[in-house]
């Protein structure tokens, strides 16, 4: 079976995601009206994957299978996972069987471009595009799994405006591996036009979220006081949130805007050609 690489431009390895997913502690999951960074995105993804008819949803970068979970259980769809760390890939798993979810779980590389790619209904990534210099190369990856006319949904954190700042400021790490322009929306339209797909929904949302700059990296006292700040404001929010039925996040997403919203999310229609 014939296959080639685009020249997508990572900039994290697997090696990277194995560290990251290493401590990950189990069972992992998002429950609508607990996380005000959370609830904006399950609502977009709500609206669009819902059907009468069960689909086939492929997550691509998707450990631990949280979302897929969400998806499955609402709307008893067939899940599928596509990740590259092997370490992600025994995580999901294991979450898998955690939550009772019979999803399935495949190692590879999503660039990679096999004669014959599965093909899917719905397409999602969220939090993969901006770990690569050329985010349009990364977005066509998606389409090659994605049957025609079927919905594609990429989501990831915004980098600009207030939070390019403050993460530069406090947490600098979290910058590392991050192309800060994949958020930008004109760089989105570019690739809407170029690879010929139909906005069903685009836009920034969630507003801010000061869970984001939690985790400071600097040594300072006043640094590391802000950053427990920052954790402490997270945390209370979403307690808040759980108490009032989700009210919290209902209000903070009122307020949306590139310079200091927490999530940029598209949803596209792929031609039918």
């Amino acid at each position: 079976m014939g296959r080639s690489r685009p020249a997508g431009g990572a900039l994290t390895d697997p090696t990277y995601w194995d560290d990251y997913w290493r401590d990950l502690e189990l069972p992992a999951d998002v429950t609508p009206g607990a996380h005000t960074a959370i609830d904006p995105i399950l609502e977009v993804i709500d609206r669009f994957v819902a059907s009468d008819s069960p689909l086939s949803v492929l997550e691509i970068g998707g450990a631990p299978g949280r979302f897929l979970a969400h998806i499955w259980r609402r709307f008893g769809h067939r899940v599928c996972l596509l990740d590259s760390s092997p370490v992600g890939i025994e995580v999901a798993r294991r979450n898998f069987n955690l939550l009772g979810v019979p999803g399935e779980v495949i190692g590879g590389d999503f660039l990679v471009s096999y004669d014959a790619a599965p093909q899917f209904d719905v397409v999602l990534s969220l939090g993969l595009i901006e770990h690569f210099g050329d985010a349009q190369s990364a977005v066509a990856a998606h389409l090659r799994y994605l049957s025609p006319g079927g919905t594609l949904i990429v989501g990831c954190p915004n980098y600009q405006g207030v939070n390019l700042a403050l993460a530069r400021r406090f947490s600098p790490s979290s910058l590392r591996g991050h192309n800060v322009d994949a958020t930008r929306i004109d760089v989105w339209q570019r690739f809407e036009r170029e690879l010929g797909l139909e906005v069903r929904f685009r836009g920034y949302i969630g507003g801010f979220q000061p869970a984001m700059f939690g985790r400071c990296d600097r040594t300072s006292a006043v640094h590391r006081a802000v950053g427990r700040a920052f954790a402490l404001a997270g945390r209370g929010m979403d307690r808040l949130n759980r108490r009032t039925g989700g009210r919290v996040s209902t209000l903070m997403n009122r307020w949306n805007s590139p310079r200091w919203s927490h999530y940029v999310l598209g949803v596209y229609r792929k031609g039918s050609s």
